[in-house]
């Protein structure tokens, strides 16, 4: 298991190299684990999908 700290620290350098995309090409990575049956990985990687998406929220404007 991964813990929380390693996958945004990861979620950081895919978004630091990804940018905008970044969602979109670790969802892809998470489907390539599934296709080959690494379900460990996998769900690692949606892991990641999940923190680029939070880290890439826009940020409410104050009073919301």
């Amino acid at each position: 298991m991964v813990d929380d700290l390693d996958i945004w620290r990861a979620t950081q350098l895919f978004v630091k190299h990804h940018g905008e995309g970044a969602a979109i090409h670790a969802a892809f990575r998470a489907n390539e684990l599934l296709a080959e049956d690494d379900i460990n990985r996998q769900r690692v990687w949606l892991q990641i999908v999940k923190a680029v998406e939070e880290l890439q929220r826009p940020k409410p404007a104050p009073g919301e």
